[in-house]
């Protein structure tokens, strides 16, 4: 399982999801926790 962070419409949304030999399965989409959003400026750093 993975995630997967991303900015859309000025929000910070995380996707969790999990590869299957080829395939993507989201396992959730939602709003980035605090954290979750402190580590994505970091990485945009």
């Amino acid at each position: 399982m993975d995630i997967a962070l991303a900015i859309v419409h000025q929000r910070v949304l995380a996707m969790i999801y999990t590869e299957r030999g080829d395939d993507v399965r989201v396992i959730s989409f939602r709003p980035a926790s605090r954290e979750e959003r402190e580590r994505y400026e970091q990485d945009q750093k």
